[in-house]
């Protein structure tokens, strides 16, 4: 199967397509007609990242980490693409929606404990249009572990990791500057472990080669 390229369901069908999940289909929690799990979940995290003022690369971390658990949780049920990371392992009459929103409200709860009463509420709203049966409870039960392993996987990803700031001065050197004189802002980030891409250090190509050869001596200049 090939990979999907964006976290959504069907998004073989394009960007424009709207996912489709199995559960019946319920309102938005803030009152817009014809409401998706994905869309609310992403909302809610949008809406986190903008109460906390997250920094971007936080923001694009969690993100990610947020839309592959829901995707390995939709695509264990469903079976339609490669997964991500975590392959499907219960059974394909298992709630999706369920899955999805458990997955999203693990993550977000994690990353994002001082919002977690609101993400708690979204998660019980959403359950409770679910009907009560042992689909569902396999869907969070799946959603749950999903989270769990592709966050376990992540926290080792250098992104907590405290690297100084350059010592020295002159120019090239960096140094605080005003009015704030703020401290230097994730500087770990450069070693922080890519979700979807991973830099070669060898290759046959030698034109390849001459060009990572040109892109380190340039970054020290």
């Amino acid at each position: 199967m090939a990979r999907c390229p964006i976290l959504l369901r069907h998004c073989d069908r394009g960007l424009g397509a709207k996912p489709q999940l199995t559960s019946q289909r319920r309102p938005f929690t803030n009152g817009t007609a014809d409401g998706d799990v994905v869309i609310e979940w992403n909302t809610a995290a949008l809406n986190a990242i903008r109460t906390g003022r997250t920094p971007p690369p936080i923001a694009s971390r969690a993100l990610a980490i947020l839309h592959a658990s829901i995707y390995d949780a939709i695509n264990g049920i469903d079976r339609r693409h490669e997964a991500y990371l975590v392959q499907g392992a219960v059974p394909a009459s298992a709630s999706e929606e369920a899955a999805a929103s458990a997955a999203a409200h693990r993550v977000l709860v994690t990353l994002f404990p001082a919002n977690a009463p609101s993400f708690d509420d979204l998660h019980t709203t959403i359950l409770t249009a679910i009907p009560k049966d042992p689909q569902k409870n396999a869907g969070i039960a799946w959603g749950e572990s999903v989270a769990d392993e592709i966050l376990a996987r992540r926290g080792n990803d250098g992104s907590g990791t405290t690297v100084p700031p350059p010592s020295g001065s002159g120019p090239g050197v960096w140094q605080p500057t005003p009015p704030a004189f703020a401290p230097y802002l994730l500087p770990q980030w450069a070693f922080v472990t890519p979700f979807g891409s991973t830099l070669r250090t060898t290759t046959k190509s030698k034109h390849w080669a001459r060009q990572l050869a040109l892109h380190a001596h340039l970054s020290k200049i």
